[in-house]
């Protein structure tokens, strides 16, 4: 019974040291989640799964970013974003198509490679909007 105490103990505390470290590195809470996950699943289709699934947790950060951002723009700045988005959405196909026919080409090794690429996109495009929201928010100070 000790040893389970002392197990529990150990995971716990190891869990509050991970997320303290995640949030001293600056860490967003999705990169966060694909560490532990890294740490979890070492093989190379956990790897996959754990990438994709940080994708997705991007897309959705980015569709909230993106509608919060669209309801404080004026008329005229919401007709670029969306004009930027849908260039940006072009260019984020093309990416991942190139991606996947330059890695794949190169063996199953690269497919994590792939599958990160695609959530760093899509990160950096979220951190994008994230700036305008941040100095629109700024204004109303």
């Amino acid at each position: 019974m000790k040893k389970l105490i002392l197990v529990m103990l150990f995971f716990v505390g190891f869990t509050i040291q991970t997320n303290a470290q995640s949030e001293a590195q600056g860490l967003h809470q999705i990169d966060s989640a694909l560490h532990k996950c890294l740490e979890l699943n070492n093989s190379s289709f956990g790897a996959i799964e754990c990438e994709l699934e940080r994708y997705r947790k991007w897309s959705e950060e980015l569709d909230r970013t993106y509608d919060e951002l669209m309801s404080q723009v004026s008329d005229e700045e919401r007709k670029m974003l969306i004009e930027q988005q849908v260039t940006w959405a072009k260019y984020r196909d093309l990416q991942f198509k190139m991606n996947e026919e330059f890695y794949g080409k190169r063996g199953s090794i690269w497919m994590p490679v792939i599958a990160s690429a695609k959530g760093n996109l899509v990160k950096n495009r979220v951190i994008e909007l994230q700036a305008y929201l941040n100095l629109l928010k700024s204004e109303k100070k």
